[in-house]
């Protein structure tokens, strides 16, 4: 098992366990590194920091992906795998949309994001787009 499977089965199983799973949201790596060696067992950070964040760290790191940025699911969690993410979270509204309302709740959501579009922000690692 790779480390980065072993880091996404240890943040799974803490997403089960019987006491509440508190995740700290560093910027950098600095912050990243002074809340690893305060003893937090993940961390999450934005999808702009990932790739230097997991790069850093020897832990589970969540990355903050908004609504998908418009990619299909699989290329969505390749470029989070690329990035060295064990996890990630997606919101379930459309802030930017027409109408900025909440996302029907069917289905994966992620299967029904529509393409990129020109102008919008995405994460800046190399294997991200934007």
């Amino acid at each position: 098992m790779s480390s980065l499977q072993a880091f996404a089965v240890d943040l799974r199983s803490r997403h089960f366990a019987t006491e509440p799973l508190i995740v700290a949201n560093v910027w950098d790596v600095a912050s990243a590194r002074a809340v690893a060696d305060a003893g937090h067992p993940v961390l999450a950070t934005s999808s702009a920091a990932v790739e230097r964040i997991a790069r850093a760290v020897k832990m589970a790191v969540s990355a903050d992906m908004e609504a998908g940025y418009g990619l299909p699911s699989r290329e969505l969690v390749d470029r989070l795998l690329e990035a060295g993410a064990a996890g990630c979270n997606l919101e379930d509204s459309d802030c930017h949309g027409p109408g900025a309302s909440p996302r029907p709740n069917d289905k994966l959501t992620t299967s029904r994001l529509s393409p990129k579009t020109p102008g919008r922000r995405g994460w800046r690692s190399s294997s991200m787009p934007g």
